[in-house]
């Protein structure tokens, strides 16, 4: 009898235990069903938006007919503008797989942010001070870019081809470049972060007759410190004193006095009509 009873606990102590368990995991899915549904949702498309990416890619077009210096003015205005397809058709792996897999990761999450909080796409640096709460609005890119040529080629020469110039060189030829600029971006939590980059650039020219990035090597990547409650302060002082016509540009000429990073106001006026259609327009 007392064998019997033992297994009748037993058998009613599983019982117990396995509908605990399956009450715990029918509490949990109707607890966190609308981030695990989020979580899938992301992944999938995540995954979409990389097989898209690559499958531009495998498609993608040459530099044939640009000069050297027009390339790595491409890969700038690449990185500047998040556009991973235009930046892998300028080298190797090698060379350029860094700015490409960053460039892809924050166009993913441009493109999640948007579709779940709704938030507007990342600005450019020269397109971020003419919106309507620059202080709000999230930045990504470059600002105050200048090349320099440490090593020109030496057969590239231009040739007129109807209403466009284009370039060509011996196979074999190379060129070297300097670039310096600043790369700013800010994850929407007023919190900013910026670098001063040095960057020299390698190009051959190939056997398939277009040059190509070979190799980049950073030469300095230095940190600058910004004091974010500061930044803002000055950030909203500038654009309260700023007329709408002119916002963009008066806001540049302001704060460059004092942060050397802000994008200078000839490329911050020349981006005004790069603002998208949903900004609020401007007053009249």
């Amino acid at each position: 009898q007392s064998g019997l009873t033992e297994n009748n606990t037993d058998i009613r102590n599983n019982f117990i235990s396995k509908q605990n368990r399956r009450i715990r995991r029918t509490r949990f899915f109707r607890t966190h069903t609308t981030a695990i549904g989020i979580t899938a949702v992301s992944f999938v498309f995540i995954i979409a938006i990389v097989f898209s990416l690559g499958k531009r890619n495998h498609e993608k077009i040459t530099t044939q007919g640009m000069s050297a210096l027009e390339v790595v003015e491409t890969l700038y205005e690449g990185i500047n503008t998040i556009n991973a397809e235009q930046i892998e058709r300028l080298g190797t792996k090698a060379a350029i797989g860094t700015f490409s897999k960053t460039v892809t990761s924050v166009y993913a999450t441009q493109k999640m942010r948007q579709a779940y909080e709704r938030i507007p796409p990342f600005f450019t640096p020269q397109q971020w001070l003419h919106t309507a709460n620059p202080i709000g609005n999230i930045v990504f890119g470059i600002s105050n870019l200048t090349i320099s040529s440490i090593q020109e080629p030496d057969t590239q020469k231009q040739i007129s081809d109807a209403d466009k110039t284009i370039y060509t060189a011996e196979i074999g030829d190379s060129a070297v470049y300097k670039a310096t600029y600043y790369h700013l971006s800010c994850t929407g939590d007023y919190h900013y972060e910026v670098n001063h980059r040095i960057e020299i650039l390698s190009l051959h020219y190939s056997a398939t007759k277009y040059w190509q990035i070979i190799s980049t090597h950073t030469e300095s990547d230095k940190i600058i410190e910004i004091d974010s409650k500061q930044f803002q302060k000055d950030l909203k002082e500038a654009f309260e004193q700023a007329t709408p016509k002119t916002r963009g540009f008066e806001i540049a000429e302001r704060l460059q006095k004092t942060y050397d990073w802000i994008p200078n106001s000839k490329s911050v006026t020349a981006a005004k009509k790069e603002i998208l259609l949903w900004v609020e327009p401007e007053a009249h």
